[in-house]
Parts: structure tokens; sequence; C-alpha cells
């Protein structure tokens, strides 16, 4: 039996007489990749599904869902409550009995002749568009001639103020606003000096 002295003697010559072999190294350590749990209450598997489904069962059984019957209901009454709130606007400046006709040419008339919407009328619904006035009529009267331009504007259309200078005339019309003045017997055209237009007479 060979002794340890002479086994180690043999190794170190065999050591010698091999070709130098490359030292044996420990293995690497490997990186592990960490695998995280997923955490109760988690989107992910496990107690987390249990969790969102008893949330979704505890909203559908107290929050009901409308029926189509309930949901036309609905609509109906927001429906009608919009219609209450809603004013009907009447359109302004409606004439009852039809539209406004114009008289043209527009006429002025003795106290014999007929009134209303030319032609063969004297027109009856006079407005001067200088002073923005009516125009008024008096029946089998005469303008005297001391009326002037300020007396009309101070007094019109006061008919106790106008008397003073009025003359009683059968078959004479007076018209008057507050800055123009005309007597008439007979059918006659305003004139292109008198800013007399008619206003409108229902048709």
């Amino acid at each position: 039996k060979m002794s340890d002295d002479g086994l180690d003697s043999l190794l170190e010559e065999l050591d010698a007489a091999s070709p130098a072999r490359p030292k044996r190294t420990s293995p690497k350590a490997v990186p592990v990749a960490v695998v995280s749990q997923p955490q109760p209450g988690s989107s992910k598997g496990g107690a987390g599904d249990n969790s969102i489904d008893d949330l979704l069962d505890d909203l559908e059984s107290t929050s009901p869902v409308a029926s189509d019957g309930d949901v036309g209901k609905n609509f109906s009454s927001a429906h009608r409550t919009t219609q209450n709130n809603v004013s009907e606007e009447k359109p302004t400046g409606a004439i009852s009995g039809g539209r406004k006709g114009k008289c043209y040419p527009v006429y002025l008339g003795g106290s014999d002749c007929d009134l209303g919407m030319s032609p063969g009328r004297a027109c009856d619904a006079l407005r001067c568009t200088k002073c923005d006035f009516d125009v008024i009529r008096v029946v089998d009267v005469k303008w005297s001639e001391k009326c002037d331009y300020m007396f009309f504007r101070n007094f019109y259309p006061n008919m106790d103020k106008l008397k003073a200078n009025m003359i009683g005339f059968k078959g004479y019309c007076s018209y008057a606003c507050q800055c123009t003045w005309r007597s008439v017997d007979t059918l006659d055209t305003v004139g292109s000096d008198t800013r007399w237009i008619c206003s409108g007479h229902t048709s």
C-alpha cells in the first residue's frame, strides 16, 4: 500500500509532466427574476377578482336599471316640462281682419267725400313724416288766414285752442298736424309740398 507521502509525490510529478490546464472556477450566480405575488384587492387573480365581483353585485342591487317603459315616461315628462316653460310669443303688430293696405295716391276730401282707402276716397289714416304726428280732420270748417306754424306748434292737438282759428264752412274739412295745415272742399291729392302719408287701412 502506497503511503500518503508517496501519493503526494506521484501527483506532483504528474502535474509537472502534464500540460497546464485551466483552473476550475466556481459557477457564477445567475440572477433570478423576482415575481411579485398579487396583493389582495388587485385586479389580477386571487381575492381581487372576488372583491370586484362583490362590488359590482352591490352596485347592481342598489342601482336598478330603468326599463324601456320608464325611459319613455321620463322623456315624456321632461318634454312636457320644457314645452310648458317656453312661452308662446305672438307676432306683434298683427291686425285683426287682415293686412294693412295703403292709399296711393293719398287724397284729402271735403265733408261730402267718402273716407277710406283710395282710389275715390279721402284717407282717414294720415300721418306726417316731418313732425311724426297724426293728422287731425275737422268737418265743416276751414282754417283762418291767421293760422301760422307757431299756432299749430303750440296748440296741436288741443281742439279748444285750435277753435280760435276755425271758421265754420259747409262742405269743407280742415286738416292739421303740428307743422302743416290745409282746408279742402273736394277730393284732392296731398301734394308734393305736404309730408303726409297713409299709415295704413285694415283690408
